[in-house]
């Protein structure tokens, strides 16, 4: 691992008519504030970015580029570094902070609303791509959750997650998607929804979010287990091939289940389940393929 020197600051005292001179030397870990963030899982290999948001170590990516992962790493094109903790996630606004054990230059947040036809530039793994603002309140199938920025910018496998800057080089948004109705137009999730994120109580290891979650061939659940006694839980099923799937929903006596809408631009749904009766229940979700048992308790 390279420590690169970002500042050094030469101190000089007089001590008994002699001269002491010594330095206090700052070093980062990371030199860049974006990474790229490489995931994990039972059900396969995914790729995005990231963009550290403090001095040591937390960064932002999408939610869906580590949903039921079981190892997740960042790296630059010198060195790799484990995540060793999940500090918040969101399903929902896809998006999610982890912590890694380093380092790190930060981001600057913009303070400003961008507008229509604002400049704007996200990453593509190793160049800058410009394009501009079209929508700055996007809605995608019947989004229930967040709007988003449309962007002109033709957003590439590998490029979830990362940072949307305005023309001063400030964050304004995370890079999302690619739109799958309309040709080299993108999605962002404005900073607003980070500014909102709930933060765990007490930080996941990467190996417990990996058991609290379900990974099928074609979908994911957020959660494994859920708890219904106080009325009606929701969990999140994850697809990467959205509507196209046909998920099929079995739930045993006690409990009943019922489907919401396709949203996210139709790549992620919830599944709302109320409990009828004491004793644990469990709902079956199947793509197919795979199944993913829910216990309800």
């Amino acid at each position: 691992m390279k420590n690169k020197i970002i500042a050094v600051a030469v101190v000089i005292l007089l001590i008994g008519g002699g001269i002491l001179t010594f330095c206090i030397v700052s070093r980062t870990d990371i030199e860049s504030p974006y990474i790229r963030v490489s995931a994990t899982g039972s059900d396969g290999h995914s790729e995005g970015l990231g963009y550290f948001i403090s001095k040591d170590g937390k960064l932002v990516t999408n939610y869906h580029v580590i949903a039921g992962a079981s190892s997740i790493t960042v790296y630059d094109e010198e060195q790799t570094f484990t995540v060793e903790n999940i500090l918040a996630y969101d399903a929902h606004t896809d998006l999610a902070v982890l912590k890694i054990d380093a380092r790190t230059n930060s981001v600057t947040f913009s303070d400003k609303t961008p507008d229509k036809d604002d400049t704007v530039t996200a990453y593509n793994k190793s160049m800058l791509l410009e394009g501009t603002i079209l929508r700055t309140e996007m809605t995608a199938s019947d989004e229930p959750y967040c709007t988003f920025y449309s962007v002109d910018i033709a957003i590439e496998s590998g490029m979830s997650g990362g940072a949307l800057l305005n023309s001063e080089n400030e964050v304004i948004g995370t890079v999302s998607r690619m739109s799958k109705t309309e040709e080299n137009i993108g999605f962002a999730i404005p900073t607003a929804y980070l500014n909102e994120l709930e933060y765990l109580v007490e930080p996941l290891s990467v190996s417990d979010f990996y058991k609290m979650t379900y990974c099928g061939d074609e979908i994911r659940a957020t959660e494994s287990i859920v708890y219904a006694d106080e009325g009606t839980a929701v969990v999140t099923l994850i697809s990467p091939l959205g509507d196209g799937v046909i998920l099929d929903c079995v739930t045993s006596d006690g409990a009943t289940s019922q489907w919401g809408k396709w949203y996210q631009d139709g790549t992620m749904i919830d599944l709302y389940i109320t409990k009828n009766s004491s004793e644990d229940s469990s709902v079956v979700v199947s793509d197919g393929s795979s199944k993913a048992v829910i216990t309800i308790k």
